[in-house]
């Protein structure tokens, strides 16, 4: 149980960074508290063991997804922000995991 909760807190952090460098490259201009809820929304449902193979990889990029939607602006810049994040948490997952084996 604890070692899930560490899990969930980095790789919130990890995708909060993420979103973080996403927003403000892309101009993309959303509330911290609307960041942190899509970064643990996403860090959340990726620590859930769904069985199905590709749907557990689907699911938390859709909670990301619509933890980013704004209305106020286009759908392109939000798939800009969710692309970048979402490579920018499996690049630096995969590199922290190879850091630390």
């Amino acid at each position: 149980m604890l070692a899930s909760l560490f899990n969930i807190l980095i790789l919130t952090a990890i995708v909060f960074a993420g979103v973080y460098i996403a927003c403000k490259g892309y101009a993309y201009e959303i509330s911290t508290r609307r960041m942190l809820l899509a970064s643990l929304t996403f860090a959340v449902l990726m620590t859930l063991p769904i069985p199905i193979p590709i749907v557990d990889l689907i699911v938390p990029a859709v909670g990301l997804y619509v933890g980013l939607m704004d209305d106020n602006f286009d759908r392109s810049t939000v798939n800009k922000v969710f692309l970048f994040t979402f490579l920018f948490a499996v690049l630096t997952s995969v590199g922290l995991a190879y850091l630390l084996r």
